[in-house]
């Protein structure tokens, strides 16, 4: 017998699920990129 998930288990739901989880590893890659290469400014 197959388990149902209560929250689904459809190709869509899974889908939808990886490919939030790629744009947010992608945001977070980005945004590490960019600290790395911004100065602050200096407040007089």
């Amino acid at each position: 017998m197959k388990s149902r998930s209560p929250i689904g288990n459809n190709p869509e739901f899974r889908l939808r699920l990886q490919t939030g989880c790629d744009l947010r590893r992608a945001e977070l890659e980005v945004a590490a990129k960019i600290r790395a290469r911004v100065q602050p400014l200096e407040v007089a």
